[in-house]
């Protein structure tokens, strides 16, 4: 079996075109994911009412939210599958009005923030 200069060439062009391919597949997959859990509380410290509010969050400088979570579960509430090594900025409403707002560089797997709100009818 002779291997002519043609076929490795296609070959060799063949597996370069692929690695350019999955090159952004690959360094993105190398970031990972991680998540940030926000404790709300009230001015007098009093853990906040979850049922009412939503989470925005914008990653980097973004003027578009990178997920916008329009009702809480639990407080504190964990934000799931944030890609690590960004900056999130997390504003946080209560009863369809902004109320505060918190920073995060994520750089690990997991962060908390404590964001302080007013109390109702403040």
């Amino acid at each position: 079996m002779i291997i002519t200069l043609q076929k490795v060439t296609k070959f060799v062009a063949s597996l370069i075109l692929i690695l350019i391919i999955l090159q952004p597949i690959i360094v993105y997959a190398d970031q990972g994911t991680g998540s940030i859990e926000i404790d709300v509380r009230y001015t007098n410290h009093d853990r906040a009412d979850y049922y009412s509010m939503a989470v925005k969050v914008y990653q980097d400088f973004s003027t578009i939210p990178y997920k916008d979570i329009s009702s809480l579960s639990a407080n504190p509430y964990n934000i799931v599958s944030l890609p690590v090594g960004h900056k999130y900025k997390i504003e946080v409403y209560a009863n369809g009005m902004y109320a505060s707002t918190g920073y995060v560089d994520l750089q690990n797997a997991h962060d908390s923030l404590d964001i302080t709100i007013p109390l109702p009818g403040d």
